[in-house]
């Protein structure tokens, strides 16, 4: 595990800079989320990036431990407000069965970023080595 500091949390999420992999590291808390909620993310991760002098970062969200979800935030994540801060975004979640339906699902919601989800953080720091860094 890399050594990642802390740079805001919100109401559903706790943003961190990983400098050892170059990455955002988002941990999603375990209450309720909206559209709101996924735009005052993405604020904090806007400031994340301009506080690194970067373009635009990639992204690990850790959705382990995600309440519930609305179809408005979900929609959010995937506009183009949410890919002018995000290189790519990887999704770890819990269940294998889970993440293979969320990549098939994934492109119906059209992300402008490449995005994918895993079960395991360590997949998914290997699939957004892909990436450059800003």
């Amino acid at each position: 595990m890399s050594p990642r500091d802390l740079f805001e949390q919100t109401k559903t999420q706790r943003i961190y800079w990983d400098s050892d992999h170059e990455i955002v590291f988002a941990e999603m808390l375990p209450v309720a989320h909206d559209a709101d909620d996924a735009r005052t993310n993405i604020s904090a991760q806007a400031k994340l990036r301009d506080s690194l002098g970067r373009k635009q970062t990639r992204i690990l969200v850790d959705m382990r431990n995600v309440g519930k979800m609305t179809s408005h935030a979900r929609k959010v994540y995937a506009a183009p407000e949410a890919a002018s801060v995000q290189r790519a975004a990887a999704l770890v979640i819990k269940s294998r069965f889970g993440a293979m339906m969320a990549n098939l699902f994934i492109p119906l919601s059209k992300p402008i970023s490449p995005t994918r989800m895993f079960t395991r953080e360590q997949d998914a720091l290997a699939w957004l080595e892909q990436f450059p860094a800003d």
